[in-house]
């Protein structure tokens, strides 16, 4: 029913429905907010709201689901309909040809949560990971931060093991625009996966010593499509990328390089404090104030953009942290009233120039003295 002449397409419609009878939307004693419809379009849904009510599953009600589909993207009824004709032992579908409608709509209708799941069901018929790639990067030349295409990034990633490939995309993404923060939580996530290998808890031959039994069981119903032997090469892989290239030093300085030209990226300091956060990526417990990069960077930068909160935050938390192991050890006085004392200002600086939450940082300031305060006291 797809084609220019919507006449010619109407045709064909009361051709193959000329059994059946419209089903309108309103009733004729309704006559508030009535949306008025183009002829075609009110046609061809009223016929599937017929086909809905009988359950028909056939070539013509597949052909309609397009047709309702070209007017209402969003209907998900018609897709729901499309997915139980393409199931059906009964009705004949082109896979291919489904393919090369659905890419052919997909860069037009890009934000539909309705056509992005239809692709999900539909590549668990391809297996054809290369495909859905393809049409998420033309996706992302129009649109780099849509959140659909780039869950269904994460969803192709975990379903074809494509940890590895992935990398490099989300270094072009970065690239591309450092402040594309999709593209940051998308490296994290791969991140992710790569220290749980390491972890052991992706391998089903370490079940009893490292992995836990449920995490190991997800990632294998996530991954049905990628066999046994080349799944463990994938994590055999992993591993070794963890332990030798993707380091959290080797991460932070990748962060830190960025964060040169632009200092005011908050999108780098979360994805920079996450990975010693994330108890799967850090599981040693590494702390952030022991990295001197990173120390280093916040002074600098705090220096020369007296204003930039986020890179203030950061300071204030490695500071913090710095000042609870510094008591542990019993520092002299005059060091423990300097630590104390740069938290303080941190405090104040952070009220000043992140007034929106001016506060919250007063808040946070006087909970630190009050702490302080109580210690000195006991």
């Amino acid at each position: 029913y797809l084609c220019e002449d919507e006449e010619e397409s109407m045709k064909r419609i009361f051709k193959d429905f000329s059994d059946s009878k419209e089903t309108e939307q309103y009733s004729e004693d309704c006559e508030i907010l009535r949306i008025q419809y183009d002829s075609y379009t009110m046609t061809i849904n009223n016929f599937f709201r017929t086909m809905l009510v009988t359950k028909e599953i056939s070539e013509r009600v597949f052909n309609l689901t397009s047709a309702v589909i070209s007017v209402s993207a969003t209907n998900y009824m018609a897709w729901y309909v499309r997915r139980q004709c393409i199931d059906s032992q009964t009705v004949k579908v082109n896979i291919e040809e489904e393919m090369k409608w659905l890419d052919g709509i997909t860069p037009s209708n890009q934000k539909n949560y309705q056509i992005w799941h239809h692709r999900k069901i539909m590549s668990e018929l391809t297996k054809d990971p290369k495909r859905e790639i393809e049409i998420m990067n033309t996706v992302f030349e129009l649109e780099p931060k849509n959140y659909h295409a780039w869950c269904h990034r994460i969803w192709i990633t975990r379903r074809y093991y494509l940890y590895l490939q992935e990398i490099d995309f989300s270094k072009m993404m970065i690239e591309k625009d450092d402040r594309n923060n999709s593209a940051w939580n998308f490296r994290f996530f791969i991140m992710s996966y790569l220290y749980k290998a390491k972890l052991g808890k992706c391998n089903s031959s370490n079940k009893e010593s490292l992995g836990n039994k449920k995490e190991i069981e997800e990632d294998i119903e996530n991954c049905m499509v990628v066999s046994e032997e080349e799944r463990g090469k994938i994590i055999a892989e992993s591993i070794k990328a963890a332990e030798a290239k993707y380091t959290i030093e080797s991460e932070v300085k990748f962060g830190l390089s960025y964060l040169d030209s632009d200092p005011n990226n908050e999108s780098i300091y979360s994805y920079i404090k996450g990975l010693y956060d994330d108890k799967i990526i850090n599981p040693e417990g590494l702390m952030i104030s022991n990295n001197a990069d990173i120390s280093n960077f916040l002074n600098k930068i705090t220096e020369t953009h007296k204003d930039c909160y986020h890179a203030l935050s950061l300071l204030l938390d490695i500071k913090e942290q710095q000042w609870s192991t510094q008591k542990q050890s019993k520092v002299n006085e005059e060091e423990a009233v300097k630590a104390i004392k740069d938290i303080v200002d941190l405090f104040d600086k952070l009220a000043k120039v992140d007034y929106i939450r001016e506060k919250y940082w007063n808040w946070r300031k006087l909970g630190f003295t009050n702490e302080q305060t109580q210690k000195t006291t006991a």
